[in-house]
């Protein structure tokens, strides 16, 4: 279940907060300019990986984004997209 206050915050050029839903496998991706992305089938181990990153844009760009079903959740912009 989706909850903007437990979503956590990332040091990112880019992503603004996470979170991760452990029972439906969703990772909740907060841009800067506060569009909100759902990324559907993503494992716990994918989501610790984001978190423990040195990059995490670069992380997403090339582990998350290319690999995993989204679907705009909630944002203003189609920038991120």
């Amino acid at each position: 279940m989706f909850d903007e206050k437990a979503m956590v915050n990332v040091e990112s050029s880019n992503i603004e907060k996470l979170l991760y839903d452990v029972s439906e496998k969703k990772l909740y991706v907060m841009f800067k300019l506060g569009t909100i992305y759902e990324y559907e089938a993503v494992p716990e181990q994918i989501y610790n990986e984001l978190l423990e990153s040195e990059s995490k844009g670069k992380y997403f760009l090339t582990f998350i984004r290319p690999k995993y079903k989204a679907k705009k959740f909630r944002g203003k912009t189609e920038k991120e997209e």
